[in-house]
């Protein structure tokens, strides 16, 4: 089913194979509602929805992770989150989990002990957020929160708690979340052309947008002058996850084709230097749809069998990533079509 969406923010504009109609998307965003207006509790919940707030039922968990222990200044903060009912009896619960939606407030505690809570970039409407958790069962979710409503979430590095609040009675555990000083001199550039650009920021969060020409510009210049940096294969990702789709541009009322052998050029530098299970499984999947676009079903084919290569290693466990990442992608393309 398509997702309902009501743009609260600044702007959205989701880009995971959204295609033509997440250009169009994209200048709705131009004209969004700011969200620091709502209530920090329950932001986004309505009447109705079959859920009595603040009342949840006995042996439901609530699970963070992220899939690296530590990030250098400016890397996207990628979050996990599990809801699962270890109880006796079948749970209703709200979903989908992830921030946009607005049924779990994601709260970050600085090294100075101030807390705040993550201000999504976007607001979802969920269409059937209702849903019947049985016993063993469970709801996943990711949880972009590099960048929102606030801007850029992790300026500074340190030791950030991060933790996940689900209604009024149900929070998960703490996570740790180490962002380290750049270790070299490109790292710590390529940082600052990061944390120094909003339009980077959105770019990244959005996974794409021509409109973004300063974002775009800053990326091409980490992805060729800082190549050996993490953050250029965030850039690469980035751009070429972009290419993949049309993209009409309605400041300049122009159409930009899809061009895959661009998208697949900036698609193998990523894959050549992973960085994190969620941009390796999307670089992988992006791949695998480019190489089809480009009637190279072979090459198609070899991207599917190593991403189920790696869903399988012991050095990179994400089995669970791959499905987490197809179901924000199909979300996203609800979202935009």
């Amino acid at each position: 089913m398509r997702q309902i969406v009501r743009l609260m923010i600044f702007a959205l504009l989701i880009m995971l194979m959204g295609g033509a109609g997440a250009a169009s998307y994209e200048t709705l965003k131009m004209e969004a509602t700011p969200l620091a207006t709502m209530p920090i509790e329950r932001a986004v919940l309505s009447e109705g929805l079959g859920v009595e707030l603040g009342k949840i039922q006995d042996g439901l968990t609530l699970d963070i992770r992220s899939d690296k222990e530590s990030y250098q200044l400016g890397e996207p903060v990628i979050l996990y989150v599990t809801m699962r009912n270890e109880g006796q009896q079948t749970a209703s619960v709200l979903s989908p989990l992830d921030p946009e939606y607005g049924f779990v407030n994601y709260m970050i505690v600085d090294a100075s002990g101030e807390e705040r809570r993550f201000l999504p970039y976007a607001h979802i409407d969920a269409e059937n957020p209702s849903q019947q958790l049985a016993p063993g069962e469970v709801i996943q979710g990711v949880a972009k929160i590099f960048f929102g409503g606030d801007g850029w979430t992790f300026e500074e590095p340190g030791s950030y708690q991060v933790y996940a609040a689900y209604q009024d009675s149900l929070r998960s555990n703490t996570l740790t979340v180490q962002i380290d000083a750049a270790t070299d001199q490109n790292s710590a550039e390529a940082a600052d052309l990061f944390l120094g650009s909003e339009e980077v920021g959105k770019f990244l969060y959005f996974e794409g947008g021509d409109h973004l020409k300063e974002g775009v510009n800053l990326l091409e210049q980490v992805a060729r002058q800082f190549p050996d940096t993490p953050h250029a294969t965030y850039a690469n990702f980035a751009l070429g996850n972009n290419l993949l789709t049309d993209f009409a541009n309605f400041q300049t009322n122009q159409l930009r084709r899809a061009d895959p052998t661009a998208a697949v050029q900036y698609l193998e530098v990523a894959r050549e230097n992973p960085v994190s299970s969620y941009y390796t499984v999307q670089t992988y999947l992006d791949l695998s749809h480019g190489y089809q676009m480009l009637n190279q079903p072979e090459m198609a084919e070899e991207m599917r069998i190593g991403l189920e290569n790696l869903a399988t290693s012991e050095l990179q466990p994400i089995q669970n990533v791959v499905e987490l990442v197809r179901i924000r992608k199909s979300a996203e393309l609800n979202m935009i079509t």
